[in-house]
């Protein structure tokens, strides 16, 4: 029989390591809870499509989805597009950017939001870091901005009006926050990145994110956030009364530089193959592709570049047989025509288009790989006329849209209606507050103890 003094230390041991396994599963589950608070516990806005009698759940999309949307049926008559205010009437905006930045977020390693890991991922400027991002410090309620680059990035002054003013305002969430921000595009991050844009559905650690940029300002295409609904309101909004529906030029219109890229449009995604092929000339690039599509139907376009951009690396004939210059068009001059095509440049990407959604024209939408972040809530025959990632049916989408001209007309205005609430000044700030607390919420977490 052990005597009384050590029975005593034992029990008080026994006693200590109890209590010890209990609050070890006690944060083993509350790791789990904030896991699943940041993951699964956060429902896409039940909203009800009663299109077709049937009830669908509107949520996020991914390119591979809204590719079949695109090649689905198209809307013959006015009642075949939901009304917008009826379909979104349960939602808010925030649930609706929560279910949009769980699609992004939702396959990341938690091991890789480690403060340290950035940390360490931008010191050691793996991934060209510090030329392409800058590390974002938020400590109670003040965010400091480290960045290397050489000159200053046109993107840079919007991601710190933005975090500053997030910081302040959410002091008591982002009290202890690191991350980085990508200012350049076609970079594929390491760890989780905020960016302008996921250009490849495996870009998985890519997390869109609204960023203005001051290139184009003067000119009324920029893209400040600061200020965005006066500046589209003044560039564009105040504009539409110039051009009337009946005015208007029955054609799809594009100007923008056509440049030359490293890859053949369709040659690098998940559906055509892992195998990327190199471009040789400019009509293997999309912008190209586009041009050559539209010289199918000459009467239903106006697809022309303001400037031929080589690639230094590529084949010196690159732009042989390209066409000339095109007659320059003034921005808001896009509205003199009913269609509005958005095809991008860099990485079948183009910046334009949260400024194109505010025309009073249809926009043309090339579905390519690329993911904004409003990208997943973009409905193709209801939103925005769709062309596929080739553009083979753009000459049918756009011959569609001149027989149905009042179903376009409706589309016009779900596209005005997704802008303002999605876009607005308001609505990317939403994004961003959301997305800043989600990204903390994993931070916060230690992946050890998560079972």
């Amino acid at each position: 029989m052990l005597p009384l003094s050590r029975k005593r230390i034992f029990t008080q041991r026994a006693l200590v390591l109890f209590l010890l396994i209990l609050l070890v599963m006690e944060m083993g589950a509350r790791n789990r809870q904030i896991l699943s608070n940041v993951r699964w516990a956060r429902p896409f806005s039940g909203l009800a499509d009663r299109r077709g009698g049937t009830h669908m759940l509107i949520r996020p999309q991914d390119p591979g989805e809204l590719a079949v949307a695109s090649a689905g049926t198209m809307p013959e008559s006015v009642h075949d597009v939901p009304d917008v205010n009826e379909v979104y009437a349960a939602s808010d905006v925030a649930s609706d950017w929560r279910g949009v930045v769980d699609f992004f977020m939702r396959d990341m390693p938690i091991d890789l939001f480690k403060a340290d890991t950035i940390e360490h991922h931008f010191w050691e400027n793996l991934n060209n870091a510090q030329k392409t991002c800058v590390l974002v410090r938020i400590r109670n309620g003040t965010a400091t901005f480290i960045e290397k680059y050489k000159s200053m990035h046109t993107r840079a002054a919007s991601v710190r009006y933005m975090l500053r003013k997030l910081a302040k305002r959410k002091a008591h969430i982002l009290h202890n926050v690191t991350l980085l921000v990508m200012l350049s595009d076609g970079h594929r991050p390491k760890v989780p990145t905020f960016g302008s844009a996921r250009h490849w559905t495996n870009w998985n650690l890519m997390i869109p994110a609204p960023l203005g940029n001051f290139r184009g300002h003067f000119q009324g295409w920029g893209n400040p956030l600061e200020g965005w609904d006066r500046y589209v309101r003044e560039h564009i909004v105040a504009t539409h009364s110039d051009y009337p529906w009946y005015t208007k030029i029955s054609k799809a219109v594009f100007r923008g530089a056509l440049s030359m890229q490293t890859y053949k449009l369709g040659s690098c995604n998940e559906v055509n193959g892992a195998e990327c092929q190199r471009a040789k000339r400019w009509h293997e690039v999309n912008r190209g592709v586009l041009y050559v599509q539209s010289r199918r139907r000459r009467d239903l376009f106006d697809v022309g570049f303001s400037a031929l951009k080589p690639k230094w690396n590529s084949d010196p004939d690159q732009f042989e047989g390209a066409p000339r210059k095109a007659s320059p068009i003034d921005f808001r001059d896009f509205q003199k025509y009913k269609y509005v095509i958005n095809c991008g440049s860099n990485q079948d990407w183009s910046e334009r288009m949260r400024l194109l959604l505010y025309m009073n024209s249809a926009v043309v939408y090339h579905m390519a790989e690329t993911q904004e972040f409003f990208t997943p809530l973009l409905k193709p025959w209801v939103h925005v006329i769709p062309t596929n990632l080739t553009m083979d049916d753009i000459v049918r989408n756009v011959e569609w849209a001149i027989r149905h001209d009042d179903v376009v007309r409706k589309i016009v205005q779900n596209q005005h209606w997704f802008a303002g609430r999605y876009v607005s000044e308001k609505g990317m700030e939403t994004y961003w507050e959301i997305a800043l607390e989600e990204f903390a919420a994993r931070q916060g977490v230690d992946s050890s103890l998560v079972w």
